[in-house]
């Protein structure tokens, strides 16, 4: 998490607690994870859950972005098709001109 958008620091006396049941086998799978990323896993699920906050914030941005991006790759591949055909290098190939499009449900 960026410094500007911290939390504040709390004792581990005056932190908010709160009991989680998990689902076999995912204790360890934390345990794993926090490991090879050299946090605790208290960390580890702390740094889960502000990461699911802000992409929560920001996701349909991300996905809106994802969509024009390959919408626009789309069309670039069309272009590129047109000019080598205006060119001579190679005919027009009916696959080109209708190109599939990516199922990105949030971003329709």
């Amino acid at each position: 998490m960026p410094k500007s958008q911290s939390l504040p620091v709390k004792s581990s006396r005056t932190a908010d607690k709160f009991v989680v049941r998990l689902p076999d086998g995912m204790r360890e799978q934390i345990a794993d994870i926090a490991k090879g990323n050299h946090r605790s896993m208290n960390s580890e699920i702390i740094a889960r859950l502000d990461l699911s906050i802000e992409q929560d914030k920001h996701g349909d941005l991300t996905v809106r972005t994802l969509a024009q991006v390959t919408r626009r790759c789309e069309e670039l591949e069309q272009e590129l098709a047109q000019i080598r055909a205006a060119q001579g290098n190679e005919t027009p190939k009916a696959g080109l001109q209708q190109l599939p499009r990516l199922s990105i449900a949030s971003a329709q």
